[in-house]
């Protein structure tokens, strides 16, 4: 898209890295220093700089697809629907409370106060879940043709799958329901279903050889 790319390597121990707007790509020194560092049984055929193309392509693959600006997009539409909604539901308890007699009045409050809820809570709720689902389905997105930005460019696609082996090890030992409700509020994937989708797409590259 005739981005101006620019590459920074940032000086800390956290392990990220991460896109901005415009094409510009950050990758903190802690993934770099795991990347030389932890060995992986399966993976002796890559290379440090494949690690780090699979690093680079997922974002790469954010920034092309407008990932971050669609997310601002989205939540634009959304915020003005919602905005409909609270304003709608004004005026409907405006009309009724206006022909209201005193009992229905306090009838009326109950209404307002359940419309007041779902406006000002549930709605931000699902609006949080609707936008982290699509957070996540873009993560899958960026790790899928960013193993093709691999291949295309002479990397081994297969470092993307040793990616998701390492944060996978970074992973805190926690129960099942846990982990449930931490995908579901979550922006990225888990490792592990990131890992078998990354599998999948490795398939379907070697199958066009």
């Amino acid at each position: 898209r005739g981005l101006s790319w620019q590459f920074t390597q940032i000086r800390s121990p956290k392990i990220n890295a991460l896109c901005l707007p415009g094409g510009k790509i950050c990758i903190y020194d802690g993934i770099i220093e795991g990347i030389e560092k932890v060995n992986i049984k399966g993976y002796a055929d890559l290379s440090k700089e494949d690690k780090i193309a699979a690093v680079l392509a997922h974002e790469i693959i954010h920034a092309e697809a407008r990932h971050a600006a669609r997310k601002i997009e989205k939540l634009f539409v959304i915020n003005l629907i919602l905005i409909g909604i609270k304003i709608c539901t004004d005026i409907f308890i405006n009309v009724f409370s206006a022909n209201a007699d005193y009992k229905q009045m306090k009838k009326e409050k109950v209404y307002y106060d359940i419309a007041k809820f779902v406006t000002d809570h549930l709605t931000t709720l699902f609006t949080k879940l609707y936008i982290l689902a699509g957070s996540r389905s873009q993560e899958y997105e960026a790790d899928k043709y960013g193993m093709y930005l691999m291949k295309d460019n002479g990397y081994n696609p297969k470092a993307a799958l040793w990616l998701q082996e390492f944060f996978i090890t970074r992973e805190l030992e926690t129960s099942d329901w846990m982990k449930k409700v931490y995908d579901i509020f979550s922006t990225h994937p888990n490792a592990k279903s990131r890992l078998e989708k990354n599998k999948e797409t490795l398939s379907e590259i070697e199958s066009d050889k």
